[in-house]
């Protein structure tokens, strides 16, 4: 038995196994060999999908996706393992559990701390360890069982960080760097309540002194989408979920001449606190940097004596 990355394959193997998938008998499959011909899976999937086949030679064997969404309307919840399937010549052999842990693997080694699935079914994904996170809908209005399962224990995973016009997706985390003085750092896609993709934002989570010259907080709204004051929302949203950490405060640094990233911290809330010089030992002034100018933004979180 192998796993094959369907979109990695060449024309003629994909060509094998996707006519396989159009003839089974379960309709959600068929559903998605027709997404894929037709190019639609990107507009309910998102970008760069991945198709894993589970096969015995050239025949498929299991099937499933591992996405950015899923067919639930949009959320913060990425990535998904969706359409997992089993021939009925081969089940009994718990194949569908190979393909949740060659997905789950993917997803840990991007550096994603959580992978989530929707169902009818009750009871099948408790055998893998997913634990059930409640009832949702999907596009077509149809409810849903959402199960999770973390892959990363030593993160905390952010809830619902959304306003009544954006959402943060959780992107990726990175591990912190004691000797580099690097902290935990959680990477999100800034979306629309639609679920349009409008930006990016990081967050450093935690204290060391490369902090307070590089801050905790940076972002990037794409240019057709810039004027809204998305990347100020953002970093309002994130500053809650920094008060859940412990941290009663964060900063936001720029350049003393970058006005449109020092506007987007005063209007997140933040206050100038210094116009400071930059070490020769931090990674800024290897790329030039002499001055910053340090913005702080407090959380709910009040500090302990």
């Amino acid at each position: 038995m192998t796993i094959r990355e369907w979109y990695s394959e060449p024309k003629e193997m994909q060509e094998i196994f996707l006519s396989q998938i159009e003839s089974c008998d379960w309709k959600p499959g068929r559903d998605l060999a027709a997404m894929i011909r037709s190019g639609a899976i990107s507009e309910v999937c998102g970008d760069e999908p991945k198709l894993l086949v589970l096969t015995d030679g050239e025949a498929v064997v299991s099937f499933c996706t591992l996405t950015v969404q899923d067919d639930i309307k949009p959320t913060f919840m990425t990535p998904w393992i969706g359409y997992l399937y089993t021939y009925p010549a081969f089940r009994g052999h718990r194949y569908a559990g190979q393909l949740l842990a060659h997905c789950e693997a993917l997803a840990a080694q991007n550096g994603q701390p959580v992978v989530y699935l929707s169902t009818e079914w009750v009871g099948l994904y408790e055998k893998y360890d997913y634990t059930f996170r409640g009832m949702m809908t999907s596009f077509d209005g149809q409810s849903l069982r959402v199960y999770e399962k973390r892959l990363l224990p030593g993160f905390a995973v952010p809830e619902d960080l959304a306003d009544d016009e954006i959402f943060l997706r959780l992107i990726s985390v990175s591990s912190a760097v004691p000797e580099k003085m690097y902290v935990n750092a959680y990477q999100f896609a800034i979306c629309r309540n639609d679920g349009t993709v409008v930006g990016r934002f990081s967050f450093r989570a935690g204290y060391s002194p490369k902090t307070r010259y590089g801050g905790h907080l940076g972002y990037e709204v794409f240019e057709p989408y810039r004027g809204h004051h998305y990347a100020a929302r953002a970093s309002r949203l994130v500053t809650r979920f920094a008060a859940t950490l412990g941290m009663p405060y964060v900063y936001i640094t720029c350049a003393p001449d970058n006005t449109a990233s020092a506007r987007t911290a005063l209007a997140a809330g933040g206050k100038l606190i210094e116009n400071a010089l930059v070490p020769d030992w931090m990674d800024l002034y290897e790329d030039g940097y002499r001055a910053v100018l340090v913005y702080r933004l407090d959380t709910d979180r009040k500090p302990t004596a």
